[in-house]
């Protein structure tokens, strides 16, 4: 078991602000990519942006293993959750709200305020951030999908706190191999640490402990905490 695919600032992966080149899909051998279309979120809101993107029939006839991933968001997004339901999907489609759009009821204090949507009934498989993000994991590791007849969900979170509204897309790469040509199959351990608590204009050190269920070996390691992270070990 591993943490993997987390490509949120701060965690593993390599990219930065670099969003004036398109990002290209996958060489079709070698993956394929999800594409959630372009939504426009109004002036002044927070919003969560959710749909259901199917795998590629290509990918389908057998179980798969996802040993890397690319991303690619605009400014405005404030983090991006991408997992796996198992459930057959043959078409695009959006979740609950208008077209997947859900905007947050800003004048509800932090903690009456509802959680994000949910991650559609499956399994986190990656995070990511704005800019241009890419991980990819040993040779030999992948996290398996098994089926592989499922979708992918999306939870796109953003901030538009300009005074025009925003055009917002999410593009992203999936590497995959079969199962039988990943001797390590890998998951996700996802641990949440909610007890921050730092003083104006100062810094402070945050720690915890994750107790995993059995012994495990720890390939990749990444973080969900935004542009405020200075170091995440």
């Amino acid at each position: 078991m591993a943490l993997l695919l987390t490509t949120a600032p701060g965690g593993c992966g390599t990219g930065g602000l670099t969003l004036n080149e398109p990002l290209m899909p996958p060489d079709p051998s070698e993956g394929f990519q999800l594409d959630e279309g372009t939504f426009t979120v109004a002036s002044g809101t927070e919003a969560t942006y959710c749909v259901r993107i199917p795998i590629p029939e290509a990918f389908r006839n057998e179980p798969i293993a996802l040993v890397g991933g690319e991303s690619q968001l605009p400014l405005g997004t404030h983090h991006f959750f991408l997992a796996y339901n198992p459930e057959p999907l043959d078409e695009f489609q959006p979740c609950d709200g208008e077209n997947g759009l859900v905007y947050f009821d800003t004048s509800l204090e932090s903690a009456e305020a509802p959680s994000h949507q949910g991650l559609g009934g499956g399994k986190l498989i990656s995070g990511a951030g704005v800019g241009n993000y890419s991980v990819m994991l040993p040779d030999g590791y992948g996290t398996a999908l098994s089926p592989a007849s499922g979708h992918f969900v999306t939870n796109h979170h953003v901030l538009n706190t300009t005074d025009d509204q925003m055009d917002i897309y999410g593009l992203f790469n999936i590497y995959a191999k079969p199962i039988s040509a990943t001797p390590h199959p890998v998951n996700i351990l996802n641990c949440d640490n909610r007890d921050i608590k730092v003083e104006p204009q100062s810094e402070a050190a945050i720690s915890g402990t994750c107790t995993a269920p059995f012994d495990l070996d720890i390939v990749l390691m990444g973080s969900h905490a935004h542009p405020y992270l200075v170091r995440f070990e």
